[in-house]
């Protein structure tokens, strides 16, 4: 195992923080598909500020980052994040000026959480010949026993894996331990110095009793700071069913008070998170991340590659009221981002089409395995836009026009028009 780093910064220090963090307030989209009440409370209270949260990413100085051994030393780049999911959708929303009936929000539920990858970081080797011995994992080879094989967490989805234990807790590696407990230090002091404005915004959180475990994943934290109405953590997942692979997480938990029945209660979910994983993060290496209003944003078709995996996994959440905006999310935010492209078809090159649409029509296929409602599949086929309707891509969705004609509803005697997609074949 790689020698342990010195520290070569206290906690807190060289934080770059935000003067002021202007009031950007806008108004909350309206929910087509969310139904939970606690989730549109949360959702309600994050969303008019939550674009503030971005400034957090250019007040840590990344670059100052340093973890020195005898051997190498370890370094972040000037911007090792990319950002995805929710909050990449929005910033290719405020980038490209979509029709208004192609508008993100005329789609998709508003959610106001961050998520972004953080990139490995940079080796640099004292001595040559080291770059052909030493790797550098996330975790030690060894864990910690955990009680039960196959225990899943009790607070955990219906239906989810995400934190179904193997029978070890992941220790993590030295170096791992003081990147992240750096950036902890650092995401905490933009909070700290912040706070006053963002209690304006987002409530003081002093009657909320804060409790990792009401919290699906942070039940697995090992580090709390707490700077309400937010808590920040640590949360070491072990290996799942789905991916076998160990992660980790820095959040930053969010809790919101909302009443129902008389009664009151609160919602808590992450408003930010940093991921860092084993697997790349940039799958499509010859499709770079887009730069938007400073930021590394994840590509259009990696975008939509990782919504069909999420459709996959998440496939029974729709047949549940609570949790169904889980799925339809990333339903609805693949169909933005091909209506995205194909409107703005001149920006992109063949082959980011070809792996745009290729995976768009994997996630259709997908729901219609899934059993999700034909007529919500065939709405997304239909409106395909004009520029996919060309026939050199007809090749690529035959076999779903097909399937589709073979399933829609017949009426009257005869089977409902299928419009559009009759062309397609």
């Amino acid at each position: 195992m790689p020698p342990r780093g010195r520290r070569t910064r206290r906690c807190g220090a060289g934080i770059a923080y935000s003067k002021n963090l202007k009031p950007i307030a806008r108004p909350v989209p309206s929910f087509k598909y969310t139904v939970s009440e606690e989730r549109k409370a949360w959702v309600t209270a994050l969303y008019p500020y939550s674009a503030a949260l971005f400034k957090l990413f250019n007040a840590i100085p990344w670059d100052e980052y340093v973890y020195d051994t005898p051997e190498y030393t370890m370094r972040c780049s000037s911007k090792p994040y990319m950002i995805i999911g929710g909050a990449a959708a929005e910033l290719y929303n405020d980038a490209y000026r979509l029709p208004a009936d192609k508008h993100l929000h005329v789609l998709v539920d508003p959610t106001g959480d961050i998520d972004c990858y953080l990139s490995p970081l940079i080796v640099t080797f004292k001595r040559p010949e080291l770059r052909h011995i030493l790797t550098f994992p996330l975790f030690q080879d060894n864990g910690v026993p955990y009680p039960v094989e196959g225990q899943t967490n009790s607070t955990s989805l219906p239906c989810e894996t995400a934190l179904s234990m193997t029978g070890t807790h992941p220790i993590l590696q030295p170096y791992t331990d003081h990147f992240t407990q750096w950036l902890l230090c650092k995401i905490e002091a933009f909070f700290k110095r912040n706070q006053p404005t963002l209690q304006t915004w987002f409530g003081k959180g002093d009657e909320i009793p804060f409790d990792k475990k009401d919290n699906d994943e942070s039940v697995m934290s090992d580090i709390q700071l707490d700077v309400r109405p937010f808590t920040i953590t640590r949360v070491i997942l072990p290996k799942v069913a789905a991916s076998g692979l160990d992660s980790l997480k820095l959040q930053v938990i969010y809790s919101v008070p909302f009443s129902t029945d008389g009664q009151e209660y609160y919602h808590q979910d992450h408003c930010m998170e940093f991921i860092l994983s084993e697997t790349p993060t940039q799958v499509d290496v010859d499709v770079p991340a887009k730069l938007i209003k400073g930021h590394l944003v994840r590509n259009v078709s990696t975008e939509i590659m990782e919504n069909v995996s999420a459709i996959q996994t998440r496939a029974d959440l729709q047949f549940i009221p609570k949790y169904k905006h889980k799925y339809f999310n990333h339903v609805f935010r693949n169909k933005f981002l091909i209506d995205l492209a194909g409107t703005f078809y001149n920006q992109f090159t063949s082959e980011q089409h070809t792996l745009c649409l290729a995976f768009f029509v994997k996630g259709l296929e997908v729901m219609l395995d899934a059993g999700t409602d034909i007529s919500t599949i065939y709405e997304l086929f239909s409106t395909l836009p004009d520029y996919y309707q060309q026939e050199e891509f007809h090749h690529m969705y035959r076999r779903l026009a097909e399937r589709l004609d073979e399933r829609m509803p017949i009426r009257g005697g005869r089977r409902k028009s299928r419009r559009k997609s009759r062309a397609f074949v």
